[in-house]
């Protein structure tokens, strides 16, 4: 089973895009036990992903803690988005995509609340990016309730791309 993979070879498998992994779902196709074992293997990157998604989202949780640290809890909850939809997008489009301006294009068209997701997603991206290539504020009080509503957004999409993971058939 692949829980007995390396990590080398999971990394691997999961850094390949859509078309790399479509050769080997498509050599794969007419062997029951080879198709099994790429299910679990998808599965497991998933899982991985969504687990790393987690740490994040529990470093921005942390980050909000006296003292409060809100470019920090910014960052944390933008990456734990980004990595959730990694994990969505790799279990969908069986390959991976990784472009943090593009990646929420590629949020499944039957998501739920699709437009609004995109958006969070795009004004996510657009925080983290204030947050951490620019000084200013130097007073970073101000950016607090953006950094709670951030974590908060963080942690809704989280739950609800693994409701919808569930729903399309992944399993832990």
């Amino acid at each position: 089973m692949p829980r007995t993979l390396p990590e080398g070879i999971l990394e691997y498998f999961a850094r390949r895009s859509k078309p790399e992994l479509g050769v080997v779902h498509e050599s794969a196709h007419k062997d029951a036990a080879a198709q099994a074992y790429l299910r679990e293997m998808v599965s497991v990157i998933v899982a991985d992903r969504l687990a790393l998604a987690r740490e994040h989202l529990a470093s921005a949780r942390r980050a909000l803690q006296r003292p409060p640290q809100p470019r920090m809890a910014i960052s944390r909850a933008y990456y734990a988005m980004y990595h959730c939809l990694r994990a969505t997008v790799f279990f969908e489009e069986h390959g991976d995509f990784d472009g943090h301006t593009d990646l929420p294009a590629h949020l499944p068209r039957t998501f739920p609340n699709r437009g609004l997701w995109y958006r969070a997603l795009r004004d996510a991206r657009f925080n983290r990016n204030e947050v951490d290539y620019s000084p200013y504020p130097r007073d970073t009080t101000s950016l607090q309730p953006t950094a709670r509503q951030m974590v908060a957004d963080a942690d809704g999409f989280i739950g609800e791309c693994d409701t919808y993971l569930r729903s399309k058939g992944w399993t832990k």
